[in-house]
């Protein structure tokens, strides 16, 4: 029997896939569950829908990510740390620093689905410039360089 999953299950498919099960497993378990629905035209002809829906939804988002990509590619990150008269420096500056800088210079509004991370394996505690990774979704990722001042 046909079926068309709404939702993800582990060992057979994920959402929106149509699947060969059979009938009995498809009749007792995956439709009263409304894990499944059967695959007629009308159920079909609607996956299309969603699909194309989807598809188009997917392409608009990965374009603004690009845009953003290259925006934040222009940006300057400047940090400023307070440093000792010997040139010890007193403090750091974290991932949590730098998104929240990202997100002050309005890359990403309070209504954005984006995510994104900066990737630092740990905080930075030098001054000088610094390349640093920030995961954008969907696999775009963008290398973008922090400068680390002494506080005036």
């Amino acid at each position: 029997m046909k079926i068309i999953l709404l939702k993800d299950i582990k060992g057979l498919g994920r959402t929106n896939e149509i699947k060969e099960v059979k009938s009995g497993y498809a009749r007792n378990f995956l439709i009263p569950q409304k894990l499944a629905e059967p695959a007629t035209k009308e159920s079909l002809s609607k996956l299309e829908l969603i699909k194309s829906s989807y598809i188009e939804k997917e392409n608009r988002l990965k374009s603004n990510l690009k845009e953003l990509k290259e925006k934040l590619k222009k940006e300057d990150f400047i940090f400023y740390l307070k440093v000792g008269r010997k040139g010890e420096i007193y403090s750091s500056v974290s991932r949590e620093e730098i998104e929240n800088r990202i997100k002050e210079k309005g890359f990403f509004d309070a209504g954005s689905s984006v995510n994104f991370r900066v990737n630092i394996k740990k905080p930075i505690k030098s001054i000088g410039q610094h390349e640093v990774e920030v995961d954008l979704e969907r696999g775009i990722k963008e290398k973008i360089t922090i400068s680390v001042q002494p506080l005036p």
